[in-house]
């Protein structure tokens, strides 16, 4: 699996584009953020889905899907999505599988972006 695959790496450059001489750590900076809050996320998610907490479930995909986008991990913002619908139907049947799809994909993820940085 390529790198490219895990990560969109035009929305990777288009951050790397934004770091300048006033904040040369920018891009190193969102990087860590978002491994560290996607983390706490998945940990959240993790933690409403055993309890069986719809509501935490929907918001806590809902971040992660928007934080995701924003660093191209396009598949872990789709998991989130659908993780995330599962607040509408009010039955959390099948967010478990979601759920050890989405923290295999973070773990590709996260090992591309630290490549990267």
């Amino acid at each position: 699996m390529s790198d490219e695959s895990i990560l969109d790496m035009q929305t990777i450059d288009q951050l790397k584009e934004l770091v300048d001489d006033d904040d040369p750590d920018f891009f190193v900076d969102i990087i860590q953020g978002y491994i560290e809050t996607a983390g706490v996320s998945i940990k959240e998610l993790s933690e409403a889905v055993n309890s069986q907490d719809i509501e935490k479930v929907a918001s806590a995909a809902h971040c992660l899907k928007g934080s995701s986008g924003n660093i191209g991990a396009v598949r872990m913002q789709k998991i989130s999505y659908e993780l995330e619908k599962f607040g509408k139907k009010d039955n959390l049947t099948g967010a478990s599988e979601l759920l050890t799809n989405l923290e295999e994909e973070f773990s590709k993820v996260t090992v591309v972006l630290e490549k990267e940085i």
